[in-house]
């Protein structure tokens, strides 16, 4: 069995003498209103194929949801697992708890997850094995994918969207030294280069994006592994509105962030790495607001053609 280290690779026949090998990991849960979801994530993360013992679970919560916190309590969870309950304060957002179970972390490497996601058992430990091969790498995303078997056309083309998003255009990204705009789970971090960059931004409602772009300004590296962490796709029109009007809000806060002094953040990301963000996240934001227009026009021709 070959399992690799901080730095070197170790041929074990002992499979017991693993945990020596490998540091503690934390995961990081930020928890609003998600009782329902609790005994799935409880089976998740009791599937995690890496030792228990090294798991440090921060499942975070805002204070006053006590069905989460009860739920939570009726589950069996790995024993490193911590409830942490946020101080008032503002923004209640997932970045603001993050960051709070990001000052309390344990772990070489972080990672977050959400309430209903279904992690591949094996991507803790392929994640931490690409740690080890790379000393400089700083971040690496596991993939997205939408459980469509009984879902509606709506969530079978998101399911389509994340496939295109997770398994071409971020490993193509990757491979050319490129900036990823991060996914908003499953993206694994060493910690002390997590802390370096200053952590999430809590008012950034696509934190994930923006701490991925801070990465390239940085000089951080960002990977993709393969095992997939399975999501439940929005089902229904208003649900997928809303995620697409904050993916929206917060691309354009990260893109205006960026671009206050575009001089200094093409110099420190390099001219090229500039043009391709330019041609991710600022083509994203401009797609978004030609394609009404573009399906007004569309419709139009279709049901009038002399109209044109």
């Amino acid at each position: 069995l070959a399992i690799f280290g901080d730095s070197r690779a170790y041929l074990l026949t002992d499979p017991a003498s693993l945990s020596l090998l490998l540091p503690v990991y934390t995961i990081l849960i930020a928890l609003k209103d998600e009782a329902a979801c609790m005994p799935q994530l409880s089976d998740s993360l009791m599937s995690l194929e890496y030792p228990r013992h090294l798991l440090d679970v921060k499942l975070l919560l805002e204070a006053g949801d006590d069905a989460t916190k009860d739920a939570i309590h009726a589950q069996i969870w790995p024993e490193g697992t911590e409830v942490l309950v946020l101080p008032p304060g503002d923004p209640k957002t997932k970045p603001r708890a993050l960051n709070y179970g990001l000052g309390r972390a344990r772990g070489a490497f972080v990672t977050v997850y959400d309430a209903e996601d279904r992690p591949n058992p094996g991507q803790l430990m392929e994640a931490a094995r690409r740690f080890a091969w790379d000393p400089d790498l700083a971040c690496v995303q596991a993939p997205l994918s939408g459980n469509v078997r009984f879902g509606s056309w709506l969530s079978r083309h998101w399911a389509l969207e994340y496939a295109i998003q997770f398994h071409r255009l971020m490993p193509a990204l990757a491979r050319l030294g490129m900036p990823i705009p991060l996914g908003g789970t499953s993206n694994h971090f060493r910690r002390r280069a997590l802390l370096a960059s200053g952590g999430w931004d809590a008012w950034n409602v696509t934190e994930d994006a923006d701490l991925g772009l801070r990465f390239a300004r940085l000089g951080k590296k960002i990977d993709v592994i393969a095992p997939s962490t399975v999501e439940l796709p929005p089902q229904h029109l208003n649900v997928w509105l809303g995620q697409r009007s904050r993916w929206l809000k917060g691309f354009v806060q990260t893109w205006l962030v960026l671009m206050r002094e575009p001089v200094t953040a093409a110099r420190e990301m390099g001219a090229l790495r500039f043009v391709s963000m330019q041609l991710t996240l600022g083509a994203s934001i401009l797609s978004a607001l030609f394609h009404l227009p573009w399906l007004v026009w569309c419709v139009v021709c279709i049901v009038s053609p002399d109209a044109n």
